[in-house]
C-alpha cells in the first residue's frame, strides 16, 4: 500500500486461520451451486418449461375425430430436431424400428383430461412410410403411453392404418389387401392405453 511518504510498503502477512476460512466459504459456496444447478428439480422445471413451449406447436383438436393422415393429405411440415425429440421422448416410440432415417413433425393436440396431456406426431420413415402416434404425457411432460392411429406406406400400397379416436377410446381400422381388421384400445383415467378388443 502506498505510505504518506509517497514510498510503497508491503501489508502486513496475511493470517492463515482467516485465509483458511476464507477458502473454506469459497468452496462451500461453489458445492451449493453445483447442487443446485443440477438438482432434480431444477432440470424438472427446465423439462416443464421446453414442454410447455412445444404445445405451442399442436393446434387443438376436438374429438371424436379421425385421424386419417397419409400422403395425400399430409401437409409440409417444421420437422423436429433432436432436442424436441428429446424433450418429447420420441425415442422411446423409435426404438423398436430397425429404420435410420426419420423426420417427425407436430401434428395436433387432444384435450382428453385434466391429468395428462395429449398430442399427436407424424413420423416419415424414408420417402415411402408414415405413421401418426397418439402420446399420453402427464403433466410434467414425462411420457405415458403411445398408440399408432395413423399409418400409411406407397411403395406397396399394401396397408394403411386410420382411427376414430373418442375421449376415452381409439377405434384403429387396420385395412390391407384382403381385409379390414377393427382394433380397439382404452385411454385410462391415469393415461395408460390398454387393447380391449381385437386380434
Amino acid at each position: 500500500m502506498r505510505t504518506d511518504s509517497g514510498t510503497f510498503q508491503h501489508d502486513e502477512a496475511p493470517n492463515p486461520s482467516l485465509l483458511k476460512k476464507k477458502n473454506m466459504y469459497k468452496i462451500l459456496l461453489f458445492l451449493l451451486l453445483c447442487s443446485y444447478a443440477f438438482s432434480p428439480t431444477l432440470l424438472a422445471q427446465n423439462l416443464n418449461k421446453s414442454f410447455e413451449q412445444l404445445l405451442e406447436d399442436f393446434p387443438i383438436q376436438e374429438v371424436p375425430m379421425v385421424d386419417s393422415t397419409n400422403f395425400d393429405n399430409f401437409e409440409e411440415a417444421v420437422f423436429y430436431g433432436q432436442e424436441e425429440r428429446e424433450t418429447l421422448q420420441l425415442q422411446t416410440v423409435l426404438r423398436h424400428k430397425g429404420k435410420p432415417f426419420f423426420r417427425i413433425a407436430p401434428s395436433y393436440q387432444l384435450d382428453l383430461s385434466e391429468k395428462f396431456k395429449t398430442l399427436v406426431v407424424t413420423i416419415l420413415i424414408g420417402e415411402h412410410e408414415m405413421e401418426s402416434y397418439l402420446l399420453n404425457y402427464d403433466l410434467t411432460g414425462k411420457l405415458l403411453d403411445f398408440e399408432i392411429v395413423a399409418y400409411d406406406e406407397i411403395a406397396e400400397s399394401m396397408i394403411r392404418v386410420e382411427a376414430e379416436i373418442k375421449e376415452d377410446m381409439i377405434i384403429q381400422k387396420i385395412e390391407n389387401l384382403i381385409e379390414v381388421q377393427i382394433d380397439k384400445w382404452q385411454i385410462q383415467a391415469d393415461g395408460k392405453i390398454i387393447k380391449i378388443a381385437g386380434n
